[in-house]
Formats: C-alpha cells, structure tokens, sequence
C-alpha cells in the first residue's frame, strides 16, 4: 500500500513539472497550478478513500470466490438430490456476500474513474507534451517503473480457476439430461 500512495503522490509532482516551458507556458501554468492543486488534492483524497474501501472488501471477495468454489466442486461430487441442496446454499451465500461484492465494485469503479480524471488533469495542463502514456501512472496503476504485478481485481481472483471449473462441469451437467437422472 505504501507504493500505491506514493504513486498518487506523483501526480503532485508531474502538475508541478515546469521543465522545457516558454515563459507564456509557465506563466498560464503559475496562475492556474493553484486550482490544479486544490482538484488534485481533492481527486487524490477521493481515490485513496475509494482504494482503502476496495482493499478492506476485497478480503470479503476473496473469502467469497473460495467459499463459492468449494461448494461447487462439492457439489460435483455428490448425486442429484443433494446437489440440489448445494446449488441452494451457493444462492445464500451470494444473497448474503453480495452487499460486499456491490461496496467492492462500486468502490473500484469509482476509482478508476478518479485515476481517469487524474491522469487527464495531468495531460491536458502538461503545455509541452513531454510525458507518455507509460510516465503517468497514480496509485495501483502497473507500470513498469513499478514493483506493483498485477492490481485491482485480478489479483483477487487468484482462485477463479476452481470456480470456473466447477461452473464448467454444472454447465455440461445442464447440457447432458441423461447424466442428470441417475
């Protein structure tokens, strides 16, 4: 986490960045960097509260993806009644993590939302163009000047591979009934 904030204490410093500018440039830039400032402030305090929710529910996602593939493939295992009995208790345990799932995602969307804004912020008072794409990058953007791997979901699916096997097998259980009377 601490690489992740450090990254969104960047963006201060790319809207700060005088380098290569004529004086019109930096003139315009001197009287404008004081709202730039108060809006970046505010995008940045708006991200790293929605970033502190997403990390908080993204343990009650993962706890969810690996309760929900241990009662699938659980379900693989056993015959028609009770599996219907399983397919119930994956319905509960959805009903009840998905206030999680919904706080997870809308807090995941609403940041990368910010990061959007952020890195335009950045790009369209940047006079002279010199940064890339890949010299901007907030928070838990993967960049290659970053130890950061993978972020945002995808590192909270690490587990998806069972659930998607166990969906598979439902899903060709659906599509052969003879398999289903036994």
């Amino acid at each position: 986490m601490k690489e992740v904030y450090a990254n969104g204490w960047r963006s201060f410093k790319l809207l700060i960045d005088f380098k290569d500018y004529t004086n019109k440039e930096r003139i315009l830039k001197g009287l404008l960097l004081p709202f730039l400032l108060i809006i970046n402030t505010a995008l940045f305090i708006m991200i790293s509260i929605f970033y502190l929710v997403e990390r908080v529910f993204a343990n009650a996602f993962r706890f969810f993806i690996r309760i929900q593939s241990a009662l699938l493939q659980k379900r693989m295992l056993l015959n028609a009644n009770k599996k219907k009995y399983m397919t119930l208790l994956a319905i509960l345990v959805f009903i009840v993590f998905s206030p999680f799932i919904l706080i997870y995602y809308t807090s995941m969307g609403f940041k990368n939302m910010g990061k959007m804004t952020m890195k335009s912020l950045i790009f369209k008072t940047n006079f002279t163009k010199t940064f890339k794409a890949t010299d901007v990058y907030v928070f838990d953007d993967a960049n290659i000047h970053t130890k950061l791997k993978v972020s945002g979901m995808m590192k909270d699916l690490n587990q998806s591979q069972a659930l998607g096997q166990a969906l598979e097998s439902i899903m060709s259980e659906q599509n052969n009934p003879k398999n289903n009377r036994r």
